[in-house]
């Protein structure tokens, strides 16, 4: 008996359904980020190999639909001058608030951790993992980075107000929501990279090394490039020509010429945003200790030798050179209106300097024993100005330095006289975050490290009181 198959497809549907097949497959070819690009597989084809640092973007979180000015970094603005940008004036007598114990989570005390206090936020960054934390001592999430683990390790982070972006020298960059950790993209870009970001409009500048195209394969160089990378989704816009860097690289930005300026190594570079275009650069006698610091119309730079150098900021031309005896340990700090600047040698000396005679004034003996060796400079309040006689012309201003064993030093720029000190509950492991009448430090206990808080005396006689 012999049955008829009514549901035999016709030779149109086959057709159409081969069709469907190419589009399906052709549409998951081209829009599947683990699988070739199409300028990959069009290379493919053409046998032809594309040398470029063309980065692979992961998308990994929803993108945010605008973009927020970055936070101050460690010394307090882009200028890296460690001046007190606030203009707030602060008292001379602090009081130990709270001290609060960070990762108590961890097995052990961590180990040459990178420390960075945001406005609201605390990062601690490892070899491969990270850490946000608030300043209630909370771990707010931890972050661990697989494809970093062949040597490569973190830059200090920067962030906006509501992100943070991790370069690392492996060439893998990440943005990562401040609240969560959460990713919202990672960049890897073929190369290594030599500096953390910076942050200006929509683009994330950093410093990548790679590999010059060459004919032959026996003399293939390096060379490095200042990236912009687009803050939204981590592409590549634009490269500068060749720096000729080899090192690590630390940034400063003056933003009334538009000025960046790159330390690296023995070198210091101006290099004018946002075409990225060189201005000038000098070939330096030693090491750059830290990054430049900018003043009014100066760059300033401290070498490993024990020089400090002033260089005129749109010329490049050298204005100073000032012997300090000793090798320095510390970039300059500016006391403003004084037009002075302040370093410390390993031999734990504070120098002051004149800018305007390019000399030494004084110098005085720090006796430092904490973790870091950088000064800032902040204002004190009028009423301290008549108690301690200081020049009203100079609205103040004073030196802040790291000293003897957990302490604070406050000295009087004019002659060194010491005018306060702030006793901590550790070994100083960062420079201030200030808050109005108080200010946040990290702090290196026997056990592990916490945040301090110290407040002014009166502030806090205050709270005491209506606590009680």
């Amino acid at each position: 008996m012999e049955y008829e198959n009514k549901y035999r497809p016709k030779w149109y549907q086959l057709m159409l359904l081969i069709l469907y097949s190419i589009a399906v497959i052709y549409t998951v070819l081209v829009n599947n980020p683990y699988l070739y690009s199409s300028k990959q597989y069009q290379e493919g084809l053409a046998g032809k190999k594309d040398n470029s640092f063309q980065p692979v973007i992961t998308k990994l979180g929803k993108s945010r639909s605008n973009l927020s000015e970055s936070q101050s970094p460690s010394r307090f603005s882009w200028k890296m001058n460690a001046s007190d940008p606030t203009d707030e004036t602060r008292d001379r007598r602090y009081i130990e608030v709270t001290l609060t114990p960070l990762l108590m989570e961890l097995d052990k005390k961590p180990e040459a951790p990178q420390w960075s206090l945001l406005k609201e936020h605390i990062i601690m960054a490892s070899k491969e993992s990270l850490y946000g934390i608030s300043f209630e001592g909370q771990t707010l999430w931890k972050f661990k980075s697989h494809n970093t683990r062949e040597g490569g390790y973190f830059f200090e982070p920067v962030a906006d107000a509501s992100s943070i972006y991790l370069t690392n020298s492996s060439g893998h960059i990440y943005n990562l929501r401040l609240n969560d950790g959460r990713p919202l993209w990672s960049s890897h870009l073929q190369g290594e990279i030599l500096s953390p970001g910076f942050l200006l409009n929509s683009s994330l500048y950093a410093i990548l090394k790679t590999k010059k195209e060459a004919k032959d394969k026996k003399k293939v160089g390096m060379k490095a490039q200042l990236v912009s990378i687009h803050r939204m989704t981590g592409q590549i816009d634009k490269a500068s020509e060749d720096l000729g860097l080899k090192q690590q690289s630390t940034f400063s930005f003056d933003k009334k010429s538009h000025l960046l300026f790159i330390t690296s190594a023995e070198k210091l570079l101006a290099l004018k945003l946002p075409e990225m275009t060189p201005v000038w650069q000098k070939s330096l006698s030693s090491h750059v200790i830290g990054p430049a610091v900018i003043t009014e119309n100066q760059v300033l730079v401290s070498l490993r030798e024990g020089k400090l150098k002033v260089y005129s900021l749109t010329k490049g031309s050298e204005i100073h050179e000032v012997e300090l005896e000793q090798p320095l340990a510390s970039p300059p700090t500016l006391i403003p209106l004084y037009n002075r600047v302040a370093v410390t040698s390993t031999d734990g000396y504070q120098h002051v300097i004149d800018l305007d005679g390019g000399k030494r004034l004084w110098r005085f003996d720090l006796n430092n024993s904490n973790n870091i060796w950088s000064s800032w400079s902040a204002r004190l309040s009028g009423n301290f100005i008549e108690e301690l006689q200081m020049k009203w012309r100079y609205k103040g201003w004073t030196i802040w330095s790291p000293c003897v064993q957990k302490r604070i030093c406050i000295y009087n720029p004019e002659k060194g006289q010491i005018v306060g000190r702030v006793m901590l509950g550790g070994q100083l492991s960062s420079l201030p975050r200030y808050q109005e009448s108080s200010f946040h430090v990290l702090l290196e206990q026997e056990t592990g490290y916490a945040l301090g808080h110290y407040m002014e005396r009166p502030a806090a006689k205050k709270i005491s009181q209506s606590s009680n």
